[in-house]
């Protein structure tokens, strides 16, 4: 993995938040195997549990990829069509409050993993992100005149 990253690019004199996200998306776009250079407009990543319907005490983990973009950037951006053609894309979100921004997710290989690099990722999922509440609440939490 080698460029800079969206943030690195618009944002260089960045704060310890920014440098997280930036740590955070490199770490899980080389997790799944993604250059993260080729991410459109990229917003957040994470690692998501998901429960298996028939067995909920199995299941999988998926990377989100959390982007912006708009209509025209998913019609022509190279890296959306990069991002979809991926051996591990499971399948992508819009988000509903914001329609400008979409989550790509891809299944984590798990089977490639040590058992201390899979306890820990394990460890540090979380449940399946909401992220129209989050936006929703975001907006709420404006609307009340806070920033």
């Amino acid at each position: 993995m080698t460029g800079p990253t969206y943030y690195e690019t618009f944002y260089p004199d960045t704060d310890d938040a920014a440098e997280k996200l930036i740590l955070r998306v490199r770490t899980i776009a080389g997790l799944v195997g993604i250059d993260p250079n080729v991410i459109p407009a990229v917003r957040d990543a994470w690692i998501e549990k998901h429960r298996s319907v028939e067995d909920p005490t199995r299941g999988h983990l998926l990377a989100a990829i959390y982007t912006e973009a708009r209509e025209d950037i998913r019609r022509h951006a190279a890296g959306v069509f990069a991002m979809r053609a991926h051996e591990r894309y499971a399948s992508e979100r819009d988000d509903s409050v914001v329609p400008t921004y979409l989550t790509f997710f891809f299944r984590v290989p798990a089977e490639e993993m040590s058992e201390a690099t899979l306890a820990s990722l394990v460890g540090a999922a979380v449940e399946p992100v909401d992220t129209d509440a989050r936006w929703a609440a975001a907006l709420e939490h404006h609307m009340k005149g806070n920033r």
